[in-house]
């Protein structure tokens, strides 16, 4: 009998601290930090009038874990003040990141290998165009020409691994077509 009645205490406890409600309290200093508090007590006097209530924090955690906080790419949104005033999450610009890089870094570090790649093919292209005359070229520049275009040759190979590879991690971190 004695099981029974500690079984039937526990469930009224547990049931009791399922239904206490708690408010959170926020407010904005003079440095524009946002703060947040469940103690009223611990809101400086001076931000009282300005002090503003976000209901039952037991709400707000089944909503966190129900998976409806809002994710950009790999990291939660926060909070964001502009002008002492909360900007909505569907107002903030959203940093959506890829592997740990931005959509921009990403697109950067594609162009900067096209650009290198588009140079590379463009003097090759020159040192080609020399080297089909040879007739009137002396044997010293025939001979350098030729191995500055092998030298070329490899430097566009290793772009071109280096594109590979790029390409790669592009796919592995699911970044968009547009950016690469």
């Amino acid at each position: 009998m004695t099981m029974h009645r500690l079984l039937f205490a526990l469930v009224i406890v547990l049931l009791a601290a399922g239904q206490v409600t708690a408010e959170t309290y926020k407010w904005i200093d003079d440095s524009g930090t946002l703060n947040f508090t469940e103690d009223y007590s611990r809101v400086p006097k001076k931000y009282r009038k300005k002090v503003q209530v976000i209901g039952d924090v037991t709400e707000t955690r089944s909503k966190a874990s129900s998976g409806k906080d809002e994710i950009i790419g790999d990291k939660t949104a926060t909070p964001v003040t502009v002008n002492n005033e909360i900007v909505p999450a569907d107002k903030q610009e959203k940093k959506v990141t890829y592997g740990g890089k931005s959509g921009d870094e990403w697109k950067a570090e594609f162009g900067r290998l096209k650009d290198e790649t588009k140079r590379v093919q463009e003097e090759l292209a020159v040192r080609r165009n020399k080297l089909a005359d040879p007739a009137n070229l002396p044997r010293g520049q025939y001979l350098g020409l030729q191995y500055s275009i092998k030298e070329l040759e490899t430097n566009l190979t290793n772009l071109q691994k280096r594109k590979d590879y790029l390409d790669e991690a592009a796919s592995r971190a699911a970044v968009p077509f547009e950016l690469r």
